[in-house]
C-alpha cells in the first residue's frame, strides 16, 4: 500500500491532481464523456491472459447489521443475494476452492473476504483470513466494516490471523468503534487522515495498519444499478459509457457464482461457477469477454442498464487504503 512520501503515494496525488483539474475545465457531461473515452483508450486492447484482477472480494456471508440509506442493504422488497437469506454462508469447500486457485496463480493483489456485506457477522472469519493468509504469502488481505461489532479481542484476533488492511467506516451514528479505540487509548478522531500504524508489532513479513474512514449518510455515491431508488432518482436512459469493474474486480457471492460486479445486489448476471471452473477460467472465458466487448462499445445490459457508476479517468487512481483516505477528506471537507 502507498505510504506517505513515498513514490506510489506521490504517483497517486498527480492523478488526482490530473483527474480534478481536467473536471475543472470540463462541464459534468462533457466531462464523463472524457472519462469513458479514456478508459475505452486504456482497455482498447486489454488482454486478460495478461492482465490478472487487481482485487477478489468474497461474500462468505450475506447481511449486514445496519440499514444505511445509500445501501440496497435490508431494503423492503429488494430480492438481494439471489434470494438468499440474510446470513447464509458460503461452505468451507468454496471458500478454501477460491483461495487455492488463486495459489495457483501466485495471486498477489487484494483479497477481500467480503462484499455487500457487513464481514464481522461471519463467526469464522478469523479462520477465513488464517486460511488466505498461508496460501497467500505475496497478497493483500483487506477487510472493510462499519466497526459496530468489533471488539479489541476480535481485532487482536483479526491481527494475528494475518489481515494487512482494515477499513472501518465511522458513520454519524456510530458509538462502538470510537469506544473500543478509546478503550484502547487511542484518539479515534487524529486518525482519519493517516493509517494507524500499528496497533501492535507486526510478527510477520508484512505491515498491519487501520484505516478509520469518515462517512457521511448524504454521500454521493452510485445508484448501486437502481438498487435504492428511495436514496438516489433512477436513470432515464442507460448511460452509453464505458464501466471499468470487470476490466480489475472479481465478485464471488455466497454459492461461488461469480457475480457482475458488486451493485448486481440480486446475482442478475453470473459470468462463472467456481465450483465448476477455476476462478482463471472464469476470468479469461467467453462470458467475462462478452461483459468487456459490451462496455468497450458503451454498451450496457442487464444491471447495468439502471447503474450510474462511471469510468475513473485519466490518473493511476487511489489504490487501498489511500482511497479511503482521499473519502475522509471529502467528507470532513463538506462539513
Amino acid at each position: 500500500m502507498p505510504v506517505f512520501g513515498s513514490k506510489e503515494f506521490l504517483k497517486c496525488l498527480t492523478g488526482l491532481a490530473i483527474s480534478y483539474t481536467v473536471k475543472c475545465v470540463l462541464k459534468n457531461d462533457n466531462w464523463l464523456r472524457f472519462r469513458s473515452r479514456w478508459e475505452k483508450l486504456k482497455y482498447s486492447k486489454f488482454n486478460p491472459a495478461k492482465n490478472h484482477f487487481e482485487s477478489v472480494l468474497i461474500q462468505t456471508i450475506t447481511g449486514c447489521n445496519l440499514s444505511c440509506p445509500f445501501c440496497p442493504a435490508n431494503k423492503p422488497g429488494n430480492s438481494n443475494y439471489g434470494g438468499a437469506s440474510p446470513g447464509t454462508k458460503m461452505p468451507m469447500r468454496i471458500y478454501k476452492k477460491i483461495i487455492d486457485d488463486l495459489a495457483v496463480l501466485d495471486y498477489s493483489g487484494i483479497v477481500r473476504p467480503c462484499l455487500m456485506n457487513e464481514p464481522l457477522l461471519d463467526n469464522r472469519l478469523t479462520g477465513l483470513i488464517r486460511y488466505a493468509d498461508s496460501k497467500l504469502p505475496n497478497a493483500r488481505i483487506q477487510i472493510e466494516s462499519n466497526g459496530e461489532l468489533i471488539t479489541e479481542k476480535i481485532l487482536r484476533e483479526l491481527f494475528q490471523a494475518g489481515f494487512d488492511e482494515a477499513i472501518f467506516n465511522y458513520y454519524p451514528t456510530s458509538r462502538n468503534l470510537k469506544k473500543v479505540f478509546n478503550e484502547m487509548d487511542i484518539n479515534i478522531d487524529t486518525y482519519f487522515l493517516q493509517p494507524l500504524y500499528v496497533l501492535w508489532k507486526p510478527q510477520k513479513r508484512k505491515t498491519r495498519c487501520i484505516f478509520v474512514v469518515s462517512r457521511g449518510y448524504d454521500e454521493d455515491l452510485s445508484n448501486r444499478a437502481g438498487n435504492v431508488p428511495r436514496y438516489k432518482t433512477p436513470l432515464k436512459r442507460p448511460l452509453r459509457l464505458m464501466c471499468d469493474q470487470p476490466f480489475r474486480y472479481t465478485y464471488i457471492g455466497y454459492n461461488g457464482k461469480v457475480v457482475l460486479c458488486c451493485n448486481d445486489w440480486g446475482f442478475e448476471k453470473t459470468l462463472g461457477d467456481v465450483k465448476k471452473a477455476s476462478l482463471w477460467d472464469i476470468w479469461i472465458g467467453k462470458v467475462f469477454q462478452e461483459v468487456r466487448r459490451c462496455l468497450l462499445r458503451g454498451e450496457r445490459k442487464g444491471p447495468c442498464l439502471r447503474c450510474d457508476n462511471t469510468p475513473r479517468g485519466p490518473g493511476k487512481g487511489i489504490p487501498g487504503g489511500l482511497s479511503s483516505l482521499a473519502l475522509s477528506l471529502r467528507n470532513m471537507s463538506r462539513k
